[in-house]
């Protein structure tokens, strides 16, 4: 029965993990989907503010642009008003001075309706261009109010969709509470089954501490695997070096040997000049005196001279003979007790490597029983 109660809680908290996985994803989602929709907002309202910015530059240049036209007109036709009055300064001291001729004062009159007229044009003209002016500017400030309410609506549309995602996120937040109550209560209910999952814990953390133990003792033995590899390197170069100096000494013994051929040579044509000198002695032992015999002595010395050379060349010979095998055998005795040795390891740590396979499957095979017991 407690068995079918656990089940069944844990069945329900399996169902509230999904379901609060389940708010999570959709959170997320509504997350992504307002930071979207703030994205679109801010770019929105950055193409409102650079039409804005455009709007304005326009303007601003439209009202340079009749500012300078209107100074340009106001300068002109002040500069016609100023020549008007002149002129009819001029003309009323003319017929203040003469005033007596009709016609005078009839073409005066003229002129003064003529640049009447023209005032008057002039007067239109500037009219005109204030109107355009102010036409214009009517038609800014219409487009910039526009402009003004698409950004109000819009902050107005970012505003609702914001507060709809708010209590959106609200509500699940709510729900997750309610979620999480449900999942606490069930995790209150399953408290009396933690116990027996807590001392499969310590199993398996006993179970951890031997594993880590022997993952130790691997890598130490792994490293020390290492260093031999590293000593049988070393080996190897000594083994080369001693070769090279065997090789020397191989060379070596070729030339005292063909020294030693090259002095024998040396000793057989002296023996065959001794025996001509005897053949020449035992012939003319009457003629020659003194001289014949110191250089006798002198031949002799050097025939056993040379004898001794031979001798002592041939003992050294020898000597290096003897003393190359034996240090070819002691290397080769080294080599092989190394050799040996690494064998010996080698097989020590295979048989340690197949024991951790052994433990290991005995912890896995012994943990699937627990599972299985606890299911």
């Amino acid at each position: 029965e407690v068995d079918q109660v656990c089940k069944e809680l844990k069945k329900q908290l399996d169902t509230l993990t999904s379901e609060n996985s389940k708010f999570q994803t959709q959170a997320q989602v509504l997350f992504v989907f307002v930071f979207e929709q703030l994205n679109e907002a801010e770019r929105s309202l950055a193409l409102l503010r650079t039409e804005l910015e455009e709007v304005q530059n326009r303007k601003k240049e439209e009202v340079t642009l009749l500012q300078a036209a209107r100074e340009e007109t106001e300068t002109k036709y002040g500069k016609h008003l100023e020549e008007w009055q002149r002129e009819k300064e001029t003309l009323l001291t003319q017929i203040r001075a003469t005033g007596d001729e009709k016609g005078t004062v009839a073409q005066l009159q003229e002129q003064i309706t003529q640049l009447k007229q023209e005032h008057e044009q002039a007067q239109q003209l500037l009219q005109l261009s204030a109107s355009n002016t102010l036409s214009e500017l009517n038609t800014v400030k219409q487009e910039k109010e526009e402009l003004q309410k698409r950004l109000i609506e819009k902050k107005e549309e970012v505003a609702q969709v914001s507060k709809q995602l708010f209590d959106r996120a609200l509500n699940m937040e709510s729900e997750q509470q309610k979620l999480q109550e449900e999942k606490e209560t069930a995790l209150r209910a399953v408290e009396g089954s933690t116990q027996r999952v807590s001392e499969l814990e310590q199993a398996l953390t006993k179970e951890k501490d031997t594993t880590r133990e022997v993952a130790l003792l691997l890598e130490q033995e792994q490293a020390k695997y290492a260093t031999l590899q590293l000593e049988q390197g070393s080996l190897t170069n000594q083994v080369l070096v001693l070769s090279q100096k065997i090789t020397e000494q191989d060379t070596k013994i070729l030339e005292l040997t063909e020294r030693k051929d090259y002095l024998e040579k040396k000793t057989a044509e002296q023996e065959e000049a001794q025996k001509q000198k005897d053949n020449a002695e035992n012939k003319l032992v009457e003629s020659k005196s003194v001289e014949n015999e110191q250089e006798l002595t002198a031949l002799r010395q050097d025939n056993v001279r040379l004898q001794s050379d031979v001798t002592g060349l041939k003992e050294e010979i020898v000597q290096l003979q003897t003393a190359k095998t034996d240090h070819v055998k002691r290397l080769e005795g080294e080599v092989e007790q190394h050799l040996r040795t690494i064998q010996l390891q080698e097989q020590s740590l295979q048989v340690i490597y197949i024991r951790c396979v052994i433990f290991t499957s005995n912890i896995i095979f012994f943990l699937s029983k627990k599972k299985k017991k606890s299911k």
